[in-house]
């Protein structure tokens, strides 16, 4: 009987802590716990908040090499006959260049980053790309950042004026800007065709 007297005894020192002092230098107290739960959930939200941007910038950094990677490859193999008649998607797809990473296994086109078709014509001199489906952020970005390497460019069917020029006196043009927009948000998404010229 004593025995057990004296197991309950020690069990009782081992879970009671006899001061404030002795509580302090073991367990963590309730609103310790909420205060790290609340700066954890502070760190989450803002790397989740984050990703979106992110996978955003990745997504114009690859729609917007791709393109480039597309014309150089095109202008490569026809631009020195200077004649792009025959041109086409499928053809295209098969160039010296061509960027691997729009060529998604099972699909017939090409895909550009954000999973709209990419269609390559050719005639004559001129070849177009056409990335399909493009979200209103996306193709602002893209074509602001494309638009005066090709001879034309159509956002949803109407033909963007990119002949606009900087005034000397005034700065930039901000009127291509602005049209680009508006076009962009002009029934999302859109088609958007690049016309180029060997």
């Amino acid at each position: 009987m004593k025995f057990v007297q004296l197991l309950i005894k020690l069990l009782n020192r081992a879970w009671r802590r006899k001061s404030p002092s002795d509580r302090e230098k073991g367990a963590i107290t309730v609103a310790e716990t909420l205060i790290a739960l609340g700066v954890g959930a502070t760190v989450l939200a803002v790397v989740f908040a984050g990703i979106p941007a992110l996978v955003a910038a990745r997504n114009a950094s690859t729609g917007m090499s791709g393109l480039t990677q597309i014309v150089s490859s095109v202008r490569m193999t026809f631009g020195v006959r200077n004649n792009f008649g025959g041109l086409n998607t499928a053809l295209a797809r098969n160039l010296a260049g061509f960027p691997q990473h729009f060529l998604i296994q099972g699909q017939t086109s090409p895909q550009h980053p954000w999973s709209g078709d990419v269609e390559i014509n050719g005639a004559g001199q001129s070849f177009t790309i056409e990335f399909s489906q493009m979200p209103q952020a996306a193709c602002t970005s893209l074509v602001a950042t494309t638009a005066e390497m090709s001879e034309s460019v159509e956002i949803g069917g109407k033909t963007l004026d990119i002949t606009a020029q900087d005034d000397p006196n005034t700065g930039p043009d901000e009127s291509a800007a602005a049209d680009i927009a508006t076009l962009c948000a002009d029934n999302p998404p859109n088609d958007v065709t690049w016309t180029f010229r060997g």
